[in-house]
Formats: C-alpha cells, structure tokens, sequence
C-alpha cells in the first residue's frame, strides 16, 4: 500500500547565492583567486565526464539537520561533495511565520582532505543562535565551523567574509591513535566517537572555548583507568572481526551512541549486540544487556551483526526521570524499545531501571519484494511519539542501490503492549516520477517509438520534448551524458560554444555523420535515416539515464519531530514525504481491490475507498491507464494532438468525435486483442465494458476536480524558496496526473466506440459528450501546465509569478498533509476564478504584457478565444499587437473595446495592475479619456499617424467650449462678484466655470498631441487648425513657434501658404519671424507681410536687408532690393516707414529711397566705364 509519496526538490544551482568556506588551512580545492558566490565557467560544465559529474553534482553521503523550533532557518539538507572533501549546506525550510527576504545562502566548506565516512555531526547551541558543523577528516582531525545567525539569514554573499573566523581545528591523541567508526555530536560542547577497537572518547569543551579546545576522556569497562592502553597488541592471536570499509572491527566496537537527556550515561550498541550504559561521572558500564537473547544465555559466542548500518539507536525523552530507548537489530530485522526510568538509591545517587517494550508488528515482507530478494537492511529508522495512540515508526530498507522507506501506525499508550493498530501494516512511500523506471514507463517515453510509422513527430522532436521537459533531467546530468556521448562517437568537444542553446548542442552531436542514404532506385532512403536517428537518440538517452540514476541515489533519511515531516536525501535532490492526495491513493493501490478478505491489503483496501464511487472510479482510471499504455507511441502521439487540438478549439456537439479519433489513430489494428481482453478483464468487476456509462466517466471527472478544492481557510505561514519549490513541484505533479487521467479516459472512449459494437454498449453511453466533458477540463489543465512549464528569469516558472501571491496554508493537520492539501487548493485557487476562461486568461496574459514577456505572450495566444468576449481581453490582444509590429490590427481591435472599456463600472478587470495609475483614470471615464489612452501607447512608439487618427476620436467626444472662451469667462466672473446676482445663480456661475476649465484642460491635452501629431507627420494645416483651438495662450504660443520653425525647416515656401488668417495667428507669425535674423528668414518675412497685405511693414523688412547687404558690399543685389524696397512702399497709402539709425527714428519716403537707389546706379555706371 503507499499513503505517502516524495516530492524531490531540485539541488542548489547558479540560482541560489553560495557561500564557499576554505576549512582546509590553505588546501582548499577551491582557486584563492575565488570570490564567494562565484560560478563555474561554460569550459568546467562543458566539459566534464562522469567522473567529474559525480565529483561536482553527486553527494556520497548526506542527511538533513534541524536545529530548535525557533530558530531561522532550522532546516539544513548537507551533502558531501568532492571526493569526500566539500561539505554542502543548504537551508530547506519549507514554511515560516515570517515572510522570507529572498534566497538563503548555500554553504560549500572545503576541507582540503577526505571526510571520514559517517563523520559529520552537527550541533545547534542553546546559548547563541548558530550552526556548528563538527567533521572529523582522514587527518584524525576534528574541523569545527561555526555559522552564526548574520550568515545564516544572509541572501547575498559578503564580500569581506573570513573563513578563519569561524574555522577551528583540533587533533586529539585518542583519535589519532586509532581508526574512528562512529562520530556523534551529543551538544554543540560534547562530542562521541568511537573506534575499530572497542574504544569510545567523550569530547567536552566549555562554553566560552573554541572548536580548537577539547578535551578527551576514554572509556572502557574498567572505568578510566586503562583507557590510554592499545587493545589487541598480540598480532598473532585469532580475533574474531567483522569487516567494515577496509577495516576490521572488534566485535566490541560501537556501532551507535547516544546520550541521555540528563547527560549522565552513554548508550552504546555495539557490533556484538551488546547494549551499554557509560556513566559519564565514573567512566564504567553501569548497565549492559544483551539485545539479542534477552540476557538470556546465548546460544553462539560469536554473534556480530553486519556494520553498515548507520543507525540503531533512537532516544525518546517522555519526562525529566523516563525516556524510550528504541533499537533496531539487524540480524531479526526487528525493533526492541527499552524504558529508561531514573530511580532515586539516596539523596544524591541515582540508578536506571530498565524495562523491555515489545514492539509487536508484523514482519516486513514487502521490502523482501520491493528490494528484489531478502538481502537488505535497515538503513535509518525514526519512531514519532507525538500522538501516542497514533505514532508512527518509519524505515529506510536499502538493498545495494535499491532504497525505499516503508512506514507503520502504532498504538503506545499502553507501553507493555504496544502493537500496530488494528486494520492496519506496513506501507511504502512512492519514490515520485523522477526513477529511471517511473521515466520508462511515461506515456510520452520515446524508446519503443517505430520510426517506420506515420508519427506526427520525428525521433528528434519526440527526443527533445522527452529530455527537455521542465524538471525531468538537470541541465549538468544533459550535459555530462552529451560530452561522453561526444566522446564516445569521436566528435571533437571543441566544437562546443558557450552561448549555444543546450538542445541545438544535443540535437547537433546527434545528427553528426548522419545522412540520407539512397536505396537501389537511388530513392533517398527517409525510414532508414529515422531508423539511424532512434539509434542514436537510444544511445544518448542510455548514457543520461545512467547519470541520472546515480542522481537518485540514496544518501540518508530524516525525521523533522516538529513539523512530523520526513525527508530522504538522494545524491543530487533532496524530497520531503508527503501525505498522498485522495485520488492518488486511488490510483497508487488498485492492486489492493484484488484482496482477499482477512488479508493486510484487504484491511488497508477498505480505508483506502472507503468513500462512495471511490473503487469504481479507480478500476476505471486503472483500465483506462493500463489501455492507453497498450497504444503504440504513434498512436499516443496522435491522441494527444487531437486532445490538445479539441481542447484549445472545442469541436461542434453533434460529431463523431471519439469515432474520428479512432480512426485517426487506427485503434483497429494498434490495439491487439490481447489488449482488449485485458480491458475487458478489468471491467469485468464493473460488470464489463458495455455497463459502461455517463455518470461513471463524470464520476472520475469529478474526482479531478474535487482533487483542486479548496481544503480550508488559510493559515499565517509564508513560504521559503524551498517550500516554493515543493509547492510548484505537487503541482506539476497533480496537473500531470490530471492530464494523463484525462488522455486515459479519451483513449477509453474512443477505444470503445472504435472497436466495440454499438449493440454490446450501454444504449445511454454517450461517449462524444463525455470527450466534450473531458475536453473541458483538458483545456483547464493544460493552460496550468503551461505555466508549470514556461519559466522567466531565474528559472521561475510562471505559475509560481502569476499566482503564488495567492497561496495560503489551508490545512491545521501535520506537515505532510499542509504540503499536499495547501499545494492543490493554491492549484484549485489559480484554476477556478470567479472571473471564467476569458477573466482568467485576461489576467495571465496582461501579466505577461506587464513583465515585456512578449515571446510567451504571443505562445499564451493559443489559450485565448479566437473572437474574444470581453472587451479587456481585446484590449490586452491589442497591446500584444502593438508590441509585435501589427499597427493595424492593434487599432481595429482598440476600436472595437472602446464602447465598454469607456463605460463607467464597480470592478475593474485589470487584474494583474498592467495598468498605471495614471493610465487607469483613462479607462471608464468616457471615450474621450479612453482614445487619449491609446493615442499615448502609439505616441510612445512615434507612431504619430496612429496618434492623430485616435486623437481626433478622443476630440470628437469631448464637450465643445463657447465661441468665446475668454468673454464667458469674463462673464461668470461678473456674475460671481455681482452683488446683485442671487446666491443660487453664483453656485451655478462656479459650478459653470468649474466645468468649462475641465473641458478646456481636456481639450488643452488633446489638441496639444493632435497639434504635435500632425507636425511631426508634416500635415501643417491639420497641426494649424488643431493649435488654433487651443484656448491656452502660452501653450499655443509655443506650439505655433514650433510649427513655424519646423516649416521653415521643411519647406519655408509653405509658411505662405498656410491660412495663418484664419487661424487668427497672423500678427504672432509675423512676431515669431521677424525674432529671426538670418537672410532667408528676412525675405520670408517681407513675402509673408505683403502677402497678408502688410506693405509698410514689408516695406521695413527689405530695409533691413539693404542695411545688411550695404555691410556685405553685393552692389547688384543691393539695387534690387532697392527696387524692391520702392515697388512695395508705394503700395501704401502713405509712403513712408520709420528706422533706427544711431540711437535715433528716421523717416524714410519714397523719394529717399529713388534718391539712394539713383546715387547707387550712378556708382555701378562709374565701375563699369573704370571712373
């Protein structure tokens, strides 16, 4: 049975901040050259083999520490890393009460030596918020690193840290004369270890000394006295020994210790099954039972038990005089717990009484199944006495490679009986997903994939979609398998460029020295290139499954007793165990409906379904798996395209659906009738294939949607970067298990209907609107798994951006239960929104248009109707428009959204807030104010023309001013001081005034970006007509120099051409030039007054133009101008203007001018005849 399962969080990456420590004294591995927090180079990545993989990535020994319930972060997953001479920490909190700041820093601590094996121990001190880290090396030295709270609670590395500062070392004489076997720390200032020969040394050391301050004391069976002597001197006696890592083992050797709570004894268990009470105040063996016959007399002097072990010993404190020794023997594979009483012999000595707790449960027998043969051992144990009428005893059973925990519920109110509850045994946790096995066995798993038949996919597409799946293989594990895949077929590894995607690296070492061979005909031969191609992909896949594997390889396993949660550590993953969903207890234990009443599984069978529909719905998801796994990959293949198909565009009722289906993935002749008579086998308990029916498949369907429900109101906890991970990782899980249920079902469907006669059915099955139904939720299901999918930066899936503020606690039940139900409540919470489909994917889509994830947005289209409904979505497919270069389709989509988006409402849709504050008072505020909108999302891109089309809209819908803005004006003000004017009739002038000033600063806004639209498009009349309705004077000043100053710049003949008239602009155009000083401008301003009929002052123009030409000395254009000059003033009435000559006003006439020009013939005379 398995009412647990792991969910495997992924290994510290580049993502997290990583503090490296040189613990070595000067022979750290690590470069000096090596910042804190620095990563490896493309060329150290690139290039590793497996050995070098294993080295960086894989742990050969691990486990999990947690410190005092509160403590931050309490919660450290350690590997050992390098040869066995890095030490990795990495805090693992899954829940706080205090929201996080970020990313906890990961520990590297570099040694510079190997770590013995089972020698790393940690402490958390009471006196002072730390981690101590105690490791003892091949050097016979004990390290101590000290990680006080600063470095704990860091999230970025700092830059001026001293490893020295908190690295101490010692060597000590009792453990540099003897081959340590076993390390402890009992506090943070006490520490065991024990030896091949039999002898144990306590370390103590005061609080305020350092990790380079211990001191020693020896322990034996005579007290102190002999503990400096070597045992075993005599070389040539026969000794019987038990063989552990290269090194022989007294049978005496102390294979686990532990301390009392009172810190008065040591309990050890040694090789010969000899368990001892060390008094610490006299250094002799108080108490000493043998745990293997009871201290009954044994029956073989010589009984060693095997050394692998790294557990036996579990000490339970239940009150300050009685405590629970559990311990485990390995030769019966069972556990004996003895009860530890502390007894009162006078004022000041005390002594134990021992009593023995028979543990009955029953055998293990399913590890003798699971492990593949009865050679295997109890790796680590935990007993969980929280609940005492409900404790629960796991175990970790390894057999070579193979590890699974198995766990047990116990009743040990009543310690002289304790025993397993009634209707109940052992289970085992599911391992997850992620085994070279569970791979193996995926529906999208391309190995048995046929090249020969008609796939919608090729090897290579199938290949990458299978290795590249989000969180399925790490990116080191691709790239080890990729330069041993290189290697091995003797492709040059130079060849590899950082920067290169990883699957164009994969897909180009694959396809190398593979081309289309001809066949006779000299045809080219595809089916034998494909053939070549699943070959290869074979190959690859062969040596990436191998590295992976090794990555779940098992280290250690851990029990939380304040959360109640357990932890397995694997070499390159770390996974919680959680509490199985309702549904995936159903689908995990379908083998238990098979049986018999009486037996175990019976038992666990009736708690299992025990709620109603529950065994139907599960013999149903199992014929429906077990059917869809029969399909060849081609034929799963074409389902899936036809499901994904339906579901983004949902067919017409009323056609063959699941007939088609099965027509076009030839169920006929895919699925044999080996297959069918095992369909049919499986519902022979649901009275065959033809009871089949409607409410039966929306039972399961049903199931699927009461898996995301809310569980319960929401509790004040945050969730670290771990705890994220988890909760994104359930639910990748919970959305895959959806989606392979609901593909299982449409297979069933149109299994049925393709290969069952009509008449063997049930008349009421309706199996196309049963696919409809599916489809419905497939759709749902498949716009999570997108997000699930798709990351941003950071490797942040979208999921986790979009919704995770949305995550609450929904469970006051232990750990394993708030993962799994929060985890799928959080799920149910994003999946079903009050707002339906188009509110959902409205809000999806404008967080990616807020974020600029525009290549995901333009993929996210897919999910989004082809005719959208609301106006909001259409305004957000109108943004994305824009931004991919489709002008126009943005403004006839921006167009068809404005009548609602303009329409005052309560709620907003704008969900995810794309829109800024200043945007937002655009939208419900009219269409004047929502056309001002879109013309500053074109004005942005300097789509000008765009801005004047929606700009003249916004203009159109707003309320004209009076004819003369400025007497209405004056005219209120009148009113408003009028002492005459009643009361009434000044509110309503203020009430007036207010309104019309609205108006003109609306309109201000709106003809100003239509002003500077038409400009900068060049259409100088529309800019002209737009400025002269601008009732702002210092704005349209501005505005009309500009315009006269881009004419000028453009095309100054058209400044004559415009109706500045009309404009009633005349006089301030004139102004603007005549500010101007150079001599085209002069001779601008001279045609644009006398084209405006200004001849007198056209006439002081040309003046200054004869002034500065008679500097320039240009005789012949002189007396043009002077001719000119003439021709225009005589235009006047009067012909005279006035000039400044000196300080002075001249008056000039006609008659000066023929003077000046006559004196000015006369010298162009006398040059030409040389006088």
């Amino acid at each position: 049975p398995v009412l647990f399962r792991e969910t495997c969080l992924p290994s510290p990456d580049s993502a997290n901040p990583m503090l490296y420590i040189d613990a070595g004294g000067g022979k750290s591995r690590f470069s000096p050259f090596r910042r804190a927090g620095d990563k490896r180079s493309f060329e150290e990545i690139s290039e590793c083999d497996e050995d070098g993989y294993a080295r960086a990535r894989l742990g050969s020994n691990g486990g999990v520490f947690f410190r005092a319930a509160d403590r931050t972060p309490r919660s450290f997953a350690w590997r050992v890393l390098e040869d066995g001479k890095v030490l990795e920490l990495q805090p693992v909190d899954l829940m706080v009460h205090k929201k996080p700041d970020g990313r906890r820093l990961t520990f590297r601590i570099d040694f510079g030596q190997t770590i013995l094996n089972d020698g790393v121990a940690f402490a958390d001190p009471e006196a002072h918020d730390a981690l101590e880290v105690f490791v003892l090396t091949a050097k016979r030295e004990v390290c101590t690193v000290t990680l006080r709270k600063d470095v704990l609670t860091r999230t970025s590395v700092p830059a001026d840290f001293n490893s020295q500062s908190c690295v101490k070392r010692f060597g000590g004489s009792f453990l540099s004369m003897r081959q340590p076997f076993r390390f402890r720390a009992a506090s943070n200032v006490e520490l065991m270890a024990s030896s091949a020969d039999g002898g144990l040394v306590l370390m103590h050391r005061d609080r305020n000394e350092s990790g380079a301050q211990w001191q020693e004391t020896y322990f034996n069976e005579r007290g102190w006295s002999g503990a400096l002597t070597l045992k075993k001197l005599n070389f040539f006696a026969t000794q019987v020994t038990v063989r552990w890592g290269g090194v022989d083992l007294d049978p005496n050797a102390i294979a686990d210790m532990v301390r009392s709570p009172d810190a008065n004894y040591i309990w050890t268990l040694s090789v010969d099954y000899y368990l001892r009470a060390w008094n610490t105040q006299t250094g002799k063996v108080d108490k000493r039972l043998d745990i293997a016959y009871d201290d009954q007399d044994r029956v073989l002097d010589s009984i060693l038990m095997v050394a692998e072990q790294d557990q036996l010993l579990q000490l339970i404190p239940r009150s300050e005089t009685e405590y629970l020794l559990v311990v485990h023997l390995p030769r019966e594979r069972c556990f004996k717990a003895y009860r530890v009483l502390k007894q009162f012999t006078s004022v000041d000595a005390t002594d134990l009484r021992i009593e023995l707790v028979r543990i009955r449960t029953p055998y293990l027998p399913a590890a003798d199944k699971l492990v593949n043969g009865n050679v295997w051992q109890v790796e680590k144990f935990h007993l969980d006495m929280a609940d005492l009428g409900n404790s629960r005893l796991w175990v970790r059973a390894r057999s070579g490679p193979i590890c699974h925990t198995f766990t047990i519920n116990l009743d040990m109110r009543d310690l002289t009986a304790v025993a397993c509850h009634r209707d109940s045994g052992w289970t085992r946790v599911h391992s997850g997903f992620l085994t070279p096995e569970e791979l193996k066995a995926m529906a999208d798993f391309p190995g048995d994939l046929d090249p020969v038949d008609d796939s919608a996919l090729t090897p290579t597409e199938s290949w990458l979609s299978f290795l590249f799946y989000p969180g399925r293989f790490s990116t080191a594990g691709i790239m080890a398998a990729l330069h041993m895949y290189r290697k091995g077929r003797g492709l040059s590894v130079a060849s590899l460029r950082p920067g290169e995607p990883l699957q164009e690296q994969v897909v180009a070492a694959i396809t190398a020295k593979q081309s289309v061979r001809r066949m006779s005909n000299d045809w080219p031969d595809y089916m034998q290139h494909k053939l070549d191609l699943q070959t290869q992909w074979t190959t690859f896949y062969s040596l990436l499954s191998h590295l992976h594997s090794r990555r779940h390889e098992s280290l250690g396993f851990a029990y939380d007793d304040v959360e109640g949660l357990a932890w397995t550590v694997y070499a390159d993953c770390v996974a919680p165990v959680r509490a199985c969903s309702e549904l995936e207890m159903c689908c995990f234990n379908t083998h238990l409906l098979e049986a018999e009443t009486g037996n175990p599984s019976w038992a666990f069978s009736r708690k299992i379904y025990s709620s109603p529909g529950s065994v139907e719905v599960s013999r149903i998801i199992d014929a429906a798996r077990e059917l869809r796994l029969s399909f060849s990959y081609t034929a799963r293949s074409k389902l899936d395209e036809i499901v994904a198909r339906d579901a983004l565009d949902v067919p017409e009722n009323g056609e063959t659906l699941t007939a088609d289906i099965a027509a076009a993935c030839d169920l006929r002749r895919d699925v044999s009738d080996e297959d069918i008579d095992e369909l049919v086998a499986r519902f022979s308990p649901l009275g065959g294939v033809g009871a089949l029916n409607d409410e039966m498949v929306l039972n399961v369907l049903e199931w699927l949607e009461n898996e995301w429900q809310t569980a319960g109101p929401g509790k004040d906890v945050h969730l670290t970067r771990p705890g994220i991970d988890a909760t994104v990782e359930i639910a990748r899980e919970t959305l895959q298990r959806a989606k392979a249920v609901l593909l299982d079902i449409c297979a069933l469907l149109a299994c049925v209907v393709g290969i069952f006669e009509l008449q063997d059915l049930d008349p009421s099955f309706n199996a196309d609107r049963m696919y409809l139904s599916a489809l419905d939720h497939s759709k749902r299901v498949d716009i999570l798994l997108w997000l699930v999918d798709n990351t941003v930066a950071g490797g942040i899936t979208l999921l986790e951006t979009i919704f995770l503020n949305e995550w609450q606690c929904r469970s006051e039940s232990s750990m394993p239960w708030q993962l799994t139900l929060s985890s799928k409540s959080w799920l149910g919470d994003a999946a079903f929104r009050e707002s339906g489909w188009e509110g959902f994917t409205a809000h999806i889509l404008s967080h990616l248009l807020k974020h600029q994830e525009l290549d995901l947005a333009v993929d996210f289209l897919k999910f989004t109707p082809e005719e959208p409904t609301t106006p909001w979505l259409l305004y957000l497919q109108g943004r994305l428009y824009l931004s991919q270069g489709s002008y126009n389709e943005a403004a006839a989509l921006f167009t068809e959204a404005a009548p609602d988006l303009s329409t005052p409402t309560a709620h907003s849709p704008d969900t995810s807030h794309l829109l800024s504050a200043s945007e937002s008072i655009h939208f419900f505020s009219g269409l004047a104010q929502y056309y001002q909108h879109i013309s500053t999302l074109y004005e942005s891109l300097s789509l000008y023309s765009y801005v004047a089309t929606f700009s003249t809209l916004a203009l159109s819908h707003t309320d004209p001013l009076p004819p003369n803005f400025s007497a209405s004006m004056s005219a209120l003000d009148r009113t408003k001081a009028s002492t005459t004017s009643p009361l009434r009739t000044k509110l309503d002038a203020v009430e007036t005034e207010m309104r019309l000033l609205r108006i003109k600063e609306e309109r201000t806004e709106i003809l100003s970006r239509l002003y500077n639209a038409y400009k900068q498009t060049h259409r100088f009349s529309e800019a002209l007509a737009s400025l002269s309705q601008i009732e702002d004077l210092p704005i349209k000043k501005s505005a009309l120099k500009q315009l006269v100053e881009v004419v000028l710049k453009t095309s100054p003949s058209l400044l004559l051409e415009l109706g500045f008239g009309d404009a009633g602009v005349e006089d301030d155009v004139d102004g603007i030039l005549s500010g101007l000083s150079s001599p085209g401008v002069r001779k601008l301003v001279y045609a644009y007054r006398v084209k405006v009929g200004r001849f007198r002052d056209a006439a002081e123009a040309l003046w200054e133009e004869t002034v500065a030409l008679t500097r320039e000395g240009d005789l012949e254009e002189l007396i043009g101008v002077y001719t000119l000059l003439i021709n225009t003033l005589v235009c006047c009435q009067e012909a005279w203007f006035l000039v400044r000559e000196n300080g002075r006003r001249r008056l000039v006439e006609v008659g000066d001018l023929r003077r000046e020009l006559g004196a000015l013939l006369d010298r162009r005379e006398d040059g030409v005849r040389g006088r």
